[in-house]
């Protein structure tokens, strides 16, 4: 095993590992494939440590390659576990900003069968007692949902929708602004607000998902030698291919509109893709990362069928920093709600 079984194990987890750690460069309109790649790291990562282990004891030459990946990987490692320990002095002036993806509020609404009212209170635990939101951003929302502030623990708000988009605010919205995007449902708002921090222009951020969650467990327990079963297969990486290049288009829009924001700016929402991600650098560049700065242990935002995603987050402009992020545990979406305490930066 030690000749054969396990040299071919190396050189295909070495070799995925590779692709993941090049994902970020890759644009998928060159090379669409990079998207499986940049959705392997957590799984890659501890197969290397464990190829390691094994080929070290005793030594063996075969044991440089997950060395060497695994020490080119460290630096993307924080951004999916942080191994932050103890807690962060919060300034005396801070906001709370939330973004949650309530897959179309189907489980807070308070009538099982649909309609638009939402349980209050429900809504309102998906939030700490200690971090409640000043700013909740909310993605999936039907277009039925008349929104109210108390719904979501802020009375007296502020409110801006667009699409399946909803800003809720604690302060006074100034100027306000969208981009839906074409051949697709997605889209970003942003909203200027005038908190107690100054000006903050804020954008409540929803790329282009995959859209194949549904086929895909429908495919996985057909028949693998049904001909219909490898033409499901064939429409599923269609739709991915489409997909991705749809984000990438949306991703190159949204980091150009970051940049010429004139107000210290935060960007929160679903990007449907993980921090090894294309999506992910095009739109983090120069921007502060609320997990590496205030998160703990495992960032996994995604509450589907696919253990220890990343895919919902909250930047900000060098002009802000965090101090605190949580993502809160609460099975009522296929997202967790994600929140991250901001003030300026010292």
């Amino acid at each position: 095993m030690r000749k054969t079984v396990l040299p071919l194990a190396t050189l295909l987890i070495s070799g995925l590992m590779g692709l993941t750690l090049l994902a970020p460069w890759i644009p998928p309109r060159m090379f669409w494939p990079s998207l499986f790649a940049a959705y392997g790291f957590v799984y890659l990562f501890p197969l290397l440590i464990l190829l390691l282990v094994y080929w070290v004891r005793p030594p063996h030459p075969w044991a440089l390659l997950p060395l060497i990946l695994i020490l080119f990987s460290l630096p993307a490692l924080d951004r999916h576990i942080s191994l932050r320990i103890g807690s962060t002095d919060h300034p005396d002036q801070a906001l709370v900003i939330a973004t949650f993806n309530t897959h179309a509020l189907q489980q807070l609404r308070v009538s099982p069968k649909g309609g638009s009212r939402v349980d209050r209170e429900k809504s309102v635990q998906l939030f700490p007692p200690d971090m409640q939101p000043d700013l909740v951003c909310l993605q999936e929302v039907p277009l039925n949902y008349q929104p109210r502030g108390p719904d979501w623990g802020i009375s007296n708000s502020y409110l801006f929708r667009h699409k399946n988009s909803l800003l809720v605010s604690r302060y006074p919205i100034r100027e306000k602004g969208k981009k839906s995007f074409e051949l697709s449902g997605n889209s970003v708002a942003w909203a200027d607000i005038a908190t107690p921090l100054g000006l903050i222009r804020v954008f409540n951020v929803h790329l282009q998902s995959n859209r194949i969650s549904q086929d895909a467990d429908q495919l996985v327990n057909a028949p693998i030698d049904d001909a219909r079963t490898w033409t499901g297969w064939r429409a599923v990486l269609r739709k991915v291919r489409s997909s991705t290049r749809l984000r990438e288009e949306q991703a190159l829009w949204l980091a150009d509109a970051i940049r010429n924001s004139p107000h210290p700016t935060l960007v929160a929402g679903d990007f449907n893709d993980t921090p090894q991600s294309y999506t992910y650098r095009m739109i983090r560049q120069g921007l502060h990362d609320s997990f590496e700065q205030g998160g703990m242990g495992f960032g996994t935002t995604f509450a589907g069928r696919i253990p220890g995603l990343r895919i919902d987050f909250i930047l900000s402009s060098t002009d802000l920093q965090f101090s605190d992020h949580r993502v809160a545990p609460v099975r009522l979406s296929d997202h967790y709600p994600v929140l991250a305490r901001v003030a300026l930066a010292k």
